[in-house]
């Protein structure tokens, strides 16, 4: 078990037999099914949950929390107007 988002990933077994001069092989494939689904979390600094309310000259902080990413997996953030003004 682990904590990465990945494909799914294969294996295979064979198994040779020789009985009495006679050869017979059979193989099956196996899949192991990744369980572990990315997720993100914007929010609370440090948990990534809830909305964030400061005072007006407050710098706002926000907790982003990433969790089962794939390795090389990319964050884009972007922030966008509401009823805030310059």
């Amino acid at each position: 078990v682990d904590n990465l988002d990945e494909n799914s990933e294969t294996f295979t077994l064979t198994a040779d037999l020789n009985s009495n001069g006679t050869d017979v092989s059979d193989n099956a494939t196996g899949t192991i099914n990744d369980t572990n689904e990315p997720t993100v979390n914007v929010g609370q600094p440090n948990t990534g949950t809830g909305d964030v309310t400061v005072d007006e000259g407050q710098d706002t902080v926000f907790g982003v929390v990433v969790g089962n990413a794939a390795a090389g997996s990319t964050l884009t953030l972007s922030l966008s107007d509401g009823s805030a003004n310059s």
